[in-house]
């Protein structure tokens, strides 16, 4: 995943070497990365704010900080790319850095 200034300078590099008929509509503000191909759906751009569940803070116990894990754009792409790479291609993979969501999700599909 690149950085928010480098994902504009790489959508705008994509946009001219594509078609236009081959790429999404943009939004004002938007960028590639704001859409991937849903193979479910004949290879057709989504936006991912249609996969982003929504969330309720939990009303049953007092939940530690640490623990929540709040889904954002970012962290859908993050684990849409992990299914991707440990669930549908079967390819080991190796988490290293900081405890953040990605690591979060790691731990869950690893057990």
């Amino acid at each position: 995943m690149l950085e928010l200034n480098e994902r504009e300078k790489f959508s705008t590099m994509l946009c001219g070497l594509v078609p236009a008929s081959s790429i999404p509509s943009l939004g004002t503000g938007e960028n590639l990365f704001d859409y991937f191909v849903d193979m479910n759906k004949n290879g057709q751009w989504q936006h991912w704010k249609t996969v982003l569940p929504s969330w309720q803070y939990p009303q049953d116990k007092e939940p530690k900080f640490a623990a929540l894990l709040i889904p954002t754009l970012d962290s859908v792409r993050y684990e849409w790319l992990l299914d991707c790479i440990v669930s549908k291609m079967g390819k080991p993979m190796l988490c290293i850095g900081s405890r953040c969501y990605e690591d979060s999700y790691c731990d869950a599909i690893c057990g």
